[in-house]
């Protein structure tokens, strides 16, 4: 093969492979905007079928989830020397005391920590149960009471640094990805992973020793999917959408009317073909898909900081309850969460009004 003739072999399988790469990259694309297609396609049909003017509106700002630094509050460090720990022999909290101080020890997660916390206490309690009829007067005794003192006070810390200052948690609520896809699962095995979450943080604030594998396979399920991420660029879509068409409905209705005496017309059944395809059969299951996948999340989640909030003025649960009350608090009138139902229900409402003003609400 002449030298030209590879030049020109060459030119083509670059060609090849650039088309297969922009080919890939328009695949990607649609797949990544499947929710926002959909409400395109909603907006369009029901602009048309009503002649709608619509108005843009301010962009919805969102408060991203804080980093595991600013959530991480310091725990209380306490130390036992040389000498001590060699006093511990007859007990079983000297060898996960060994463990800890290892190379690998140094490096626990937030949830190992958990559960390191949550044997600690129980070895502790069973060690000075023992020195207690052995060596009652030890100064190791008294030294080691303290420390289970210390220890059952910043158990609401530990397990705060557990959730919300964990790789998982942090995972969880990213918004590094894109919008839920129609026809999504509901997300049944996260909300069943919080509630036995919910489980083992009740069962350890009351002194019992919390199921290591359990939480684990736990953490698991909630760190695999940036699933309250995807969910509330979902609920910033809708929302920013329904705005747009629930003020242009609204000016609609306040004008000529589409039809007289509720008597139906051409332009009436094109409006009646977009309810039922492009709203029922396609925006209506999503939105629903929203609120039915939001609403469990939201009381586990709430329930998870039961218990946990005693320092409400510390940094970390005011940076927290920030990002809360702006996304997800069911009482803030304000947040997402509420502006996404109220949104939802004024569009119903709309709907309901122009499908009546001509005669196609069912009597």
């Amino acid at each position: 093969m002449s030298f030209a003739e590879n030049k020109l072999s060459v030119s083509r399988v670059l060609k090849h492979i650039a088309a297969a790469v922009l080919l890939c990259s328009l695949t990607s694309c649609k797949q990544a905007d499947l929710a926002e297609s959909m409400f395109d396609r909603y907006q369009s049909r029901l602009s048309n079928a009503l002649n709608l003017t619509l108005a843009d509106r301010s962009t919805i700002e969102l408060q991203e989830f804080p980093s595991r630094r600013e959530l991480t509050i310091e725990l209380v460090a306490q130390s036992i020397d040389i000498l001590e720990f060699l006093e511990l022999t007859p007990c079983q909290l000297q060898r996960l005391i060994g463990e800890r101080n290892s190379s690998l020890g140094q490096f626990m997660s937030h949830s190992q920590r958990w559960i390191y916390e949550a044997e600690f206490i129980q070895l502790l309690q069973e060690c000075l149960a023992y020195l207690e009829i052995h060596e009652p007067e030890d100064d190791l005794t008294q030294k080691l009471t303290q420390v289970l003192v210390d220890k059952i006070q910043q158990r609401p810390n530990v397990v705060w640094n557990a959730l919300w200052a964990s790789n998982e948690f942090h995972n969880l609520f990213s918004v590094a990805s894109k919008s839920l896809e129609p026809n999504s699962q509901k997300p049944s095995e996260l909300i069943a992973a919080l509630q036995q979450l919910n489980k083992s943080k009740a069962d350890w604030l009351n002194r019992k020793i919390i199921p290591s594998q359990n939480i684990e396979f736990n953490y698991q399920v909630i760190g695999s999917e940036k699933y309250l991420g995807k969910l509330l660029l979902s609920i910033k879509l809708a929302l920013s959408r329904l705005n747009v068409l629930n003020d242009a409905m609204t000016d609609r209705l306040n004008a000529r009317p589409l039809c007289f005496n509720q008597q139906k017309n051409r332009q009436a059944g094109v409006l009646e073909n977009v309810f039922l395809k492009f709203y029922i059969g396609e925006v209506q299951p999503y939105l629903a898909l929203i609120h039915q996948s939001t609403k469990p999340l939201v009381l586990e989640l709430e329930l998870l900081n039961v218990d946990l909030m005693d320092s409400k003025n510390s940094p970390q649960v005011v940076e927290f309850n920030r990002y809360w009350q702006s996304n997800w608090s069911v009482e803030n009138p304000d947040s997402l969460w509420s502006r996404f139902n109220r949104a939802v229900g004024l569009h119903t409402q709309l709907w309901q009004k122009q499908l009546d003003q001509c005669g196609l609400l069912p009597k």
